[in-house]
């Protein structure tokens, strides 16, 4: 929707409130080397502000310790500020930019959200792009809902090779693994006895389970690999 001059009139409402509100606000009585303890307490702080609806005074503490501390929980909260409208205009630049600040330091569902805003961004194929970049992060980092995203996308009839390139040489980001403990298991092309073996799999093999049909068969990545195929479930531990 274009911006118009009531919007960026209300806009600048808001964003002075905000502003005023925080310099307003009780400052932080501790050093950038404040006790971890100390940053915990602002923290609890800024979300119990939120739950109750006070979002100036959690937007004024989480900026702080965001700015002052790289607090990446914080970064990670003001960006859903931004995203969700929570005592702010909607802003997804502003989400994004807080986000990545806090997935630089490690925070998994900073990556995840990032995948998921760039997923979702119809209009910029780029970006688009990029969300199996920032799940594949989100993965590593053992976020088990990006796991459950690389799953169901390898097991797509034709999967980005990114996937398969993952699968192949980084398989721990899909998660969980079983193992075949039959002596001997094939893999098949499709959920049928009849169908072309891909390849046989002896006993202790670990695949990662990536789709079923039934209770009979599950489709599977082979770890070390680029295959993925059909088992027939009860060959599975």
């Amino acid at each position: 929707m274009p911006e118009t001059l009531h919007g960026r009139a209300l806009l600048g409402l808001v964003l002075a409130l905000l502003v005023s509100a925080c310099g307003r606000a009780d400052p932080d009585p501790h050093p950038p080397n404040a006790p971890t303890a100390d940053l915990e307490r602002r923290y609890q702080q800024a979300r119990d502000a939120s739950h109750r609806g006070d979002y100036a005074v959690a937007y004024c503490i989480l900026r702080e310790l965001a700015e002052q501390y790289d607090d990446p929980r914080a970064a990670f909260l003001l960006g859903w500020m931004y995203h969700n409208g929570y005592g702010l205009a909607i802003d997804d630049e502003q989400a994004i930019a807080w986000w990545t600040k806090a997935a630089r330091h490690g925070h998994a569902d900073a990556w995840y959200a990032l995948g998921q805003l760039m997923e979702l961004d119809t209009k910029d194929k780029a970006r688009k792009a990029k969300a199996l970049d920032y799940y594949l992060e989100a993965a590593r980092l053992g976020h088990e809902d990006a796991q459950q995203w690389l799953r169901h996308r390898l097991a797509h009839l034709k999967p980005d090779p990114r996937l398969l390139d993952a699968l192949q040489k980084e398989w721990r980001v899909f998660g969980p693994t079983r193992k075949i403990k039959a002596r001997a298991a094939n893999l098949r092309a499709k959920p049928s006895t009849k169908a072309k073996r891909l390849r046989t799999l002896p006993k202790g093999t670990p695949v990662v389970v990536i789709g079923a049909l039934g209770r009979k068969w599950r489709k599977v990545g082979v770890p070390g690999t680029r295959l993925t195929g059909w088992i027939y479930a009860p060959l599975l531990d």
